[in-house]
């Protein structure tokens, strides 16, 4: 009963038919791609680069779908989704317009957009769904928002008045025989110097070459759990 509920809930909203989201490492645009051309989704999607070209991310994303299906997975990135460029002046550096767009986004919505990530993701998306009206128009389209730090505009504030009151010095702090006294160190044992054993290692450990660099074996491994898991996400959204 309770599955039929929530199907019938479902229902009964709108279908959804664009989904927009930044694109930044490229992990949560494969993981997209990948689990709504897996799941039979229908939304169309839309990838904004906030950095690098929109080239750069199809070829990323086609070699991420490909590692994570084994080279069995046929459609290419192209197929799956579009991206637009969305770098502007530059990887995290905002314009006077980028940043009114967000203070005027959060001002309507409540929604706060950061001028790195979501806020170019949006705005750049708006300037190309006015170029297309038509494609648009009486669409429902879903923001994915995926986070970032909201960045607030700079602005001039008044100095506080300057009056006698806030410049008189202050008598010290009465000096006592505790605020100085010395306390004891806290006693050696041998449980706090023991040494541990090392963890066991197993299979869903990751093993860096010698010669390899940590960061970007660290980054690839990052953005294929995430791919994997917006693929899971989607998956599951589309069984409940």
């Amino acid at each position: 009963e309770e599955a039929a509920a929530a199907a019938e809930e479902a229902a009964a909203f709108d279908p959804i038919d664009h989904i927009v989201f930044a694109v930044g490492s490229g992990g949560t645009a494969a993981g997209l791609a990948l689990g709504s051309h897996l799941a039979g989704l229908r939304p169309q999607l839309h990838g904004v680069a906030v950095h690098h070209s929109p080239e750069h991310f199809y070829e990323l994303i086609d070699a991420e779908v490909s590692e994570l299906s084994g080279g069995s997975f046929e459609a290419c990135a192209r197929e799956m989704l579009a991206i637009y460029p969305g770098a502007g002046a530059g990887y995290g550096v905002a314009t006077p317009e980028l940043m009114a767009f967000c203070a005027e986004t959060a001002r309507q919505s409540g929604v706060l957009l950061d001028h790195t990530y979501s806020g170019k993701a949006l705005y750049y998306f708006a300037q190309a769904a006015r170029a297309q009206p038509e494609r648009f128009r009486g669409k429902h389209i879903l923001f994915w928002h995926t986070g970032g730090a909201p960045a607030p505009q700079k602005r001039k504030v008044a100095p506080l008045p300057r009056t006698a009151a806030s410049h008189r010095p202050l008598a010290p702090l009465p000096r006592t025989a505790t605020s100085h006294r010395h306390f004891a160190p806290l006693p050696r044992t041998a449980a706090s110097h023991r040494r541990f054993a090392p963890l066991p290692r197993t299979a869903a450990c990751v093993v860096l070459p010698s010669d390899s660099r940590p960061r970007g074996h660290l980054l690839r491994c990052s953005r294929l759990c995430s791919a994997v898991f917006t693929a899971f996400v989607l998956s599951l959204s589309l069984s409940l």
